[in-house]
Order: structure tokens, then sequence, then C-alpha cells
């Protein structure tokens, strides 16, 4: 295994870490996303070193993903408007 390959930076270069790639390369997609949060949790949390923000919107979809990855990743519940805290409508619930 070469050094670069080993996560270290070649010699004569700037230092600089290799971070693993999003599965989906360097853009996110631009169409909404037809996989499951639990397969979509999985792949970004081995892609980012499990330093990954899941942002559900659906109580049942939160309520899922923190029986799942609350172990693993910060979850976060939030309204679709994103309301100022305090208020009406305003939701922000984390696991």
């Amino acid at each position: 295994m070469s050094v670069a390959a080993a996560g270290r930076p070649a010699p004569g270069r700037r230092r600089r870490w290799l971070l693993p790639r999003p599965p989906y390369g360097r853009r996110p997609p631009t169409q909404p996303s037809t996989i499951s949060s639990a397969e979509a949790c999985g792949d970004l949390a081995d892609a980012y070193a499990n330093r990954v923000f899941v942002i559900e919107y659906e109580k049942k979809d939160f309520a899922a993903a923190c029986r799942a990855w609350a172990k693993r990743l910060s979850l976060i519940l939030r309204d679709r408007d994103v309301r100022p805290a305090g208020s009406a409508g305003h939701v922000d619930q984390r696991c």
C-alpha cells in the first residue's frame, strides 16, 4: 500500500488528509432520492465516518431512524417550514 493510499499525504505535497468521497460522487443528487432513509443513513455513515446529521420531517420516519441509528448518527426532527423557536408549529426534537 502506498503512503497516499494509507491516508497520508504523498511526499513533497501539502498536508491534506484524504476523506472518503460521498456515495454519489462530489455533488449531491438533484432529483429526490428513491432509496429508504435506512439505506441512505448507512451509505452516508460509512462514507463520512459517522459524522452525519440526519434531518427528518415526518414523525414516523424520525422514530424509525432513531431506533436504527441513534447510537451512530445525530438525528433531528424538524417542521417542513423550519420555523423559528417559539413560533407556532415549530418542531425540533433530537435523538
